[in-house]
């Protein structure tokens, strides 16, 4: 609105007196209204504008394009992602393992989709494939290794590994001493390996730590002192 308002005001101006110009360099000589050369250099910078507009969009479309394929994935990611859970919660192994690894990297939390694929993979019957993908969870997200070495113990537990789950889980003992996941787990596995000895040594962090209630700790010591007295006799 200005500018038109602007415009007409000059144009009233120029109808009444159009001015005159004159450019001279060397021997070319330009002779004009003062109106039209306002005009044309109007025209030219505005045209200079439109290119220089051009030129930076130019630049700057490849990242544009690469900004909008990246959340294009990502959505892609969290609608495979959300459909490979539904799967994995109806007992549709193959279909949630396919949908939770097509676009996990593209997730904005891959290790979540590889530790659930790690499940459909070991219910598929694959042990192969469910170390691969505790392997990529690991590689997505370093810092995760608790939550990874626990899925995978508890993952080998499920599948009757009860050795490597031992090692598994002795390994993130090392790292974290109190964890009382890690703890209870070692626990379940002393049980079921009857390891008498070692579950004697677990039982003071058990009770200094309170990871389990006093009445599970009394259970643990009597099962334990019974197994000991057999041993003796």
């Amino acid at each position: 609105l200005i500018l038109l308002l602007v415009t007409a005001y000059v144009a009233l101006m120029a109808r009444e007196d159009p001015g005159y110009a004159l450019i001279s360099y060397g021997e070319v000589t330009i002779e004009s209204t003062l109106v039209l050369l306002l005009a044309v250099l109007s025209i030219t910078i505005a045209a200079l504008l439109l290119l220089l507009f051009v030129i930076i969009k130019s630049i700057r479309l490849p990242g544009h394009l690469s900004s909008w394929n990246k959340n294009r994935r990502s959505l892609k990611a969290m609608d495979d992602f959300q459909q490979g859970y539904l799967e994995c919660a109806e007992g549709n192994w193959h279909d949630a393992e396919k949908l939770l690894c097509n676009n996990a990297m593209d997730s904005h939390m891959p290790v979540v989709n590889y530790l659930v694929a790690a499940r459909a993979a070991q219910e598929n019957g694959s042990q192969q494939r469910r170390e691969h993908y505790l392997l990529q969870a690991h590689r997505s997200r370093p810092q995760a290794d608790i939550a990874i070495g626990l899925t995978q113990a508890k993952l080998q537990l499920k599948d009757g590994q009860a050795e490597q789950a031992l090692a598994t889980l002795m390994h993130l003992r090392s790292l974290v001493p109190k964890h009382p996941q890690v703890l209870k787990m070692l626990v379940e596995i002393y049980l079921q390996l009857k390891s008498w000895q070692e579950l004697e040594n677990i039982l003071p962090d058990l009770r200094k730590y309170k990871i389990v209630s006093q009445n599970s700790l009394v259970h643990y010591e009597q099962a334990l002192n019974m197994q000991l007295l057999q041993q003796a006799v």
